[in-house]
C-alpha cells in the first residue's frame, strides 16, 4: 500500500491536496524559509560589494558564529519543542528569525560592526530552533507510517525555495543597484517581509489550532 510506496511528485501532490493544514504549514514555511535563504544571499553580496568586508570577516559573521552558537541554544528550543505541536512551536520560534533579520538589517544599513556580531549570534539562536523544527515538524501532520512521505514533501519544497529565493533576491539587488548606486542594500527589506509574513502565518495557524 501507500506506506511502502517510494516518494514521488505524484505523491507530493496527493499529500498537499489531501491535507489542508499541512499545505498551509508548507505555504508559510515557503515564505519563511525563502526569506531566510534570500537574506544569506543578499548579505554575501552586500558584505563584499558595499561594506568591503574581508573574506575572513564574512565567513565569521555568516558561518562561524551562527554555527558555533547552534549547540548553545538547541537545548532551550528542545524544551520548547517538547510536548507542543509544531505550529505552536513555530509561532514562537519564527520571531527569533525575524529579530535576527531586523538586527542584521539595521547593522548592515548603519555599517555598525558590533551590531552585526550581535545579529550573527541571534541568527545562530534562530537557526538552532529552525533546524529542530525542520527535522521534526512534519511528524505532527503525518499519520502513522507516512512520516517519510511528509518529510519528502518538506525536503522537495525546501529544494524549490532554495533554488528560487537566492537568485530572485540577487536579481532584485542588481535591479536596485542599477537604478541607484548603493541602493542594493534596500533589497534586504524583501527577506525581512517574507520571514515576518511567515511568522505571522504560523501565529495565525496557532490561533486556529488552539480553537
Amino acid at each position: 500500500g501507500t506506506r511502502s510506496e517510494p516518494f514521488s511528485l505524484r505523491m507530493l501532490g496527493e499529500i498537499l491536496a489531501g491535507d489542508p493544514s499541512f499545505r498551509e504549514y508548507m505555504f508559510w514555511m515557503g515564505l519563511f524559509g525563502g526569506g531566510n535563504f534570500m537574506l544569506t544571499a543578499h548579505l554575501v553580496v552586500i558584505f563584499s560589494e558595499q561594506l568591503h568586508f574581508s573574506s575572513a570577516l564574512q565567513i565569521a559573521l555568516l558561518s562561524v558564529v551562527p554555527l558555533a552558537t547552534l549547540p548553545l541554544f538547541t537545548p532551550y528550543w528542545a524544551r520548547l519543542f517538547d510536548g507542543s505541536h509544531i505550529v505552536v512551536y513555530r509561532s514562537r520560534q519564527g520571531w527569533a528569525l525575524v529579530a535576527a533579520t531586523v538586527i542584521t538589517c539595521i547593522g548592515t544599513f548603519t555599517e555598525w560592526l558590533p551590531l552585526l556580531w550581535v545579529g550573527a549570534i541571534v541568527l545562530g539562536a534562530a537557526y538552532a530552533g529552525a533546524n529542530l523544527g525542520w527535522n521534526l515538524g512534519h511528524n505532527d501532520f503525518a499519520s502513522i507510517g507516512r512520516a517519510q512521505h511528509y518529510m519528502g514533501v518538506h525536503v522537495t519544497l525546501t529544494g524549490v525555495r532554495g533554488a528560487i529565493a537566492p537568485p530572485a533576491g540577487i536579481l532584485l539587488y542588481e535591479a536596485l543597484e542599477n537604478w541607484q548606486r548603493g541602493w542594493g542594500r534596500y533589497a534586504l527589506v524583501l527577506p525581512l517581509l517574507m520571514t515576518t509574513a511567515g511568522a505571522l502565518g504560523f501565529n495565525h495557524m496557532r490561533r486556529a489550532f488552539e480553537r
